[in-house]
């Protein structure tokens, strides 16, 4: 290894090292030199600190001491000096120690950082901008920067190895596997006790400066915890009072809102502090959700019950919304104080997780004793400190085992006296489950419920933020990408909510543009969006209105004939599209006709047109629903009966998966509720569930087919079978108005009336027949490719056999020939495949020779 000089302060710093080593009778390893950071003055333990990390909040994630490869000392020493000589420094310090034990993943310092959810490349990015002199002001006043720089050029050389990171062993190798942190615990108290200092000197430990008087670091003499979130002098710590609330410690400097680890140990191990992160400008920006943080606001400053519960769906933005109440908080604090330094907060929010609080607590009244300490802390700060807990219905039952009161029931006296201030956050089914079904608890809460935004509003909320991705990912994105990441999610992601679907939309495709350095937009949301939805790029990124205004041309690739419905169903799509539909669905129609001519068909292209999926319809087949009970089925069953909660198959469908067609197949046949059901759905686009939850059906297709008048193309004459080329267009019209009428009689007229469009479906003629088994037969030869690598055509000859043996059925429609094709065709495909005749890549000629079928592959 190469001969350095080390600096004072990293001269005492090894010395720490040793002597914890000693004291612990443990070997030497990186992690006594990463605690003995702390024990002096010095730039990485300020770094370290500014991240709220300090000594005893690593001890607390130490469960034992853990092996680490016998050469990593001598690594750190070598890492460190050649960082050093990197960058032109004339002598090694601890940040140098620091920056290089981050690229020592198997060191036991190294994962203790990470365990400490540190983010080790960040840390590492931090200390290279201190070695190039780059300091941030808040290091500046957290160390006496100058002054230690001074003091380690002024030193004398020490021109050895760096002794104190060199192999050097207190005990013997075994200690390694059998020594605990309590040792150590211990050794780095009274390590730093032992260090000679003046009558005025202090030391740096947690975020406060301690005098010698304290005890030990944070005034700790039972060895109970201490956390993330604490004070120092320099930083101009708050200390909350039991008796007043607030008071300022004798030195004030601008970071008002740390807690004082020593009155809240248990808040500062357990919590993360969001006014300080706001105060940092740390959190996001919260825009759109003004009304719900006043909410919440209004409640905690209620005397009694002064708990606000945030009730919404997973990712519509209930944590977004406690980061917004101390954002708002903060600033009004801010806004009262011209100077910082002067500043008392009034209010600090604290996050704290149940898993946090759980930790640990397998002892039968650990727990109890876990929240009446926290309890206590948030007692004596008077107000002045709101716990924010996610997810909060899993205290409901947490650590009630065994007969014990669970985790709520310890606080429900607090939050009722107003002395426990909460936020709550918790979805709605799991507010119904837990908090709803436990009155006592129930009434401590306010529910203030997050909806998910729509669509100006998530846009919005993304140009609020989208500053950050971008600088993240290092590209740039477009108003345009914007726009799309919250429309096509909306459209096609139906598992998620926004604006955390389009925020993962836009994160996505930032990462996949940084690999590219170009621009985020249109194109490339639409490519995640078609990933993850399965649909088809092109389908994404085409110009939806002039797409909308070719829409029969596009369900005519599919549909053979009824031209003159797909006329009418493109004509009132359009006009709600274009804006006029309110909030009703984007159509509502009832398809009457025949058996077999197209109506599910066209159902499903609409839906593979709309929302680019052909299984994006949702079905009821109304046979199902001949009782008048069945209507419990469509929205849920109501309170007292069996299955309430469970939610209705149709309104859970469309909750979850707003963007679909809806399908009541043979509506004739469904129970007159069933019928009043339709009524506000078709109207007003919503339906209210079993749970008394609404439900928005005005981004859906309502659809409804029935069989009625199909007699009328009959009639007993068998002239009218197949009309569309003997009829001409009086006949075509008075056949139409005798189908409506019939429909007419049959339905009550207030549901009548609401159908926007009623469209006729006509019996299909034999040219049409032809057109459909060239469709079907190209639907079954991509099947067959996509399977075996094979494909087969049909010929004009073929087709017309097919007719002849039963394809054919004016009364039947298109479903005979479909059968026919299967048995005639698809059954002797299957034979030749199967015994090796055809094999992969073949093109297989179905033709009629004779009046049979032949089966050949033509040679090349």
């Amino acid at each position: 290894m190469s001969t350095t000089i080390q600096s004072a302060e990293l001269r005492q710093v090894s010395a720490q090292a040793r002597a914890i080593a000693r004291e612990t009778t443990q070997v030497l390893s990186s992690a006594h030199v990463l605690l003995a950071l702390f024990t002096v003055p010095n730039l990485a333990a300020a770094i370290l600190l500014e991240r709220g990390i300090d000594e005893q909040y690593l001890l607390s994630r130490i469960e034992k001491i853990e092996r680490e490869p016998d050469d990593s000392m001598r690594q750190l020493a070598n890492r460190a000096s050649l960082l050093a000589k990197e960058y032109g420094d004339r002598t090694v310090n601890p940040v140098h120690v620091l920056a290089a034990m981050t690229r020592m993943a198997r060191s036991f310092g190294c994962r203790l950082m990470d365990r400490a959810s540190l983010d080790l490349m960040e840390l590492r990015r931090a200390c290279l901008a201190v070695i190039v002199e780059d300091v941030p002001s808040h290091l500046e006043r957290r160390t006496p920067t100058s002054a230690l720089r001074a003091a380690a050029d002024e030193s004398p050389g020490d021109t050895a190895e760096m002794q104190a990171l060199d192999m050097e062993y207190a005990v013997v190798e075994a200690a390694r596997d059998t020594a605990t942190f309590t040792g150590m615990r211990t050794a780095i108290v009274e390590t730093g006790d032992q260090r000679d200092r003046g009558p005025d000197r202090r030391r740096v430990s947690g975020r406060r400066a301690i005098d010698e008087s304290d005890g030990g670091p944070n005034g700790e003499t039972n060895g109970e915890p201490s956390g993330e979130y604490s004070s120092e002098a320099s930083a101009g710590a708050v200390a909350f009072s039991s008796g007043s609330g607030l008071e300022k410690l004798p030195e004030s400097t601008p970071t008002p809102f740390i807690l004082n680890r020593e009155r809240f140990r248990w808040l500062s191990q357990l919590g993360r502090n969001l006014s300080h992160l706001a105060y940092l400008g740390r959190l996001d920006p919260v825009l759109g959700r003004e009304r719900e943080i006043e909410q919440c606001v209004d409640v905690l400053n209620k005397r009694r019950s002064n708990n606000p519960c945030l009730v919404g769906d997973p990712g519509v933005g209930k944590t977004a919304v406690a980061e917004g109440v101390a954002l708002s908080l903060v600033s009004q604090q801010l806004a009262r104080h011209e100077n910082v330094e002067t500043l008392v907060p009034d209010r600090v929010i604290i996050q704290i997780d149940v898993g946090s609080i759980l930790a640990g607590t397998h002892l039968r009244g650990s727990l109890a004793e876990r929240l009446r300490g926290l309890q206590d802390e948030v007692k004596q700060a008077d107000g002045a400190v709101v716990v924010f807990i996610d997810e909060i219905h899993t205290l409901v039952g947490a650590g009630g085992g065994d007969g014990a009161h669970d985790a709520s029931n310890e606080l429900k006296s607090a939050l009722a006296r107003g002395q426990f201030p909460c936020i709550g956050a918790t979805t709605v089914d799991e507010y119904r489950k837990y908090i709803e079904a436990d009155p006592a608890l129930e009434r401590r809460f306010t529910p203030v419920h997050i909806e998910e935004p729509d669509v100006a509003t998530t846009v919005l909320i993304l140009k609020g933020v989208v500053e950050r991705y971008a600088a993240h990912h290092g590209v740039t994105y477009t108003d345009e990408a914007v726009d799309a990441a919250v429309r096509l999610g909306r459209r096609y992601l139906h598992e998620r909510r926004d604006p955390d679907r389009a925020l993962g939309l836009l994160d996505l495709a930032g990462a996949v543009a940084r690999r590219e350095r170009r621009v985020v937009d249109r194109r490339a949301v639409a490519e995640v969006v078609s990933r993850a939805a399965r649909v088809p790029i092109d389908h994404l990124v085409v110009d939806e209105p002039r797409r909308y205004l070719d829409m029969e041309n596009e369900l005519a690739r599919r549909i053979v004939g009824q031209e003159a419905a797909l006329a009418a169903l493109g004509q009132s799509i359009r006009r709600n599209l274009a804006g006029f539909s309110g909030k009703r669905p984007i159509g509502s129609f009832l398809f009457l006709g025949p058996s077999g001519v197209g109506k599910t068909e066209v159902v499903k292209a609409v839906a593979e047109f709309l929302f680019g999926h052909a299984d994006s319809v949702l079905r009821f087949d109304m046979s199902e629903f001949l009782e008048q009970h069945s209507v419990a089925r469509l929205i849920g069953a109501p309170p007292g009966y069996v299955g309430h909660g469970d939610g209705g198959q149709l309104t859970e469908a469309v909750r979850r998966r707003p963007y679909q067609v809806v399908l009541f197949d043979e509506i004739e046949k469904g129970h007159r509720d069933v019928w009043n059901l339709l009524l506000q759905l078709l109207d007003e686009g919503r339906v209210t569930d079993g749970r008394g939850r609404t439900v928005d059906f005005s981004n859906t297709v309502v659809i409804l087919t029935s069989n009625l008048g199909a007699d009328v193309f009959t009639g007993g004459n068998e002239r009218r079978i197949g009309f569309g080329e003997a009829e001409g267009p009086g006949e075509h019209q008075r056949l139409e108005a005798r189908v409506l009428d019939r429909a007419r009689r049959t339905f009550p007229p207030e549901l009548w009336n609401r159908i926007e469009d009623r469209l006729v479906f006509h019996p299909l003629n034999e040219a049409q027949i032809r057109d459909i088994a060239r469709l079907i037969a190209a639907e079954r030869s991509a099947l067959l490719a996509s399977e075996r690598g094979i494909t087969f055509e049909l010929t004009d000859a073929a087709i017309g056999l097919l007719l002849k043996r039963g394809g054919f059925d004016p009364q039947l429609g298109a479903r005979p020939m479909r059968q026919t094709l299967s048995r005639e065709v698809e059954a002797r495909l299957a034979e030749r495949i199967l015994s090796g005749v055809f094999t992969r890549g073949a093109h297989v000629i179905v033709d009629a020779d004779g009046g049979e079928l032949t089966l050949t592959v033509p040679t090349v």
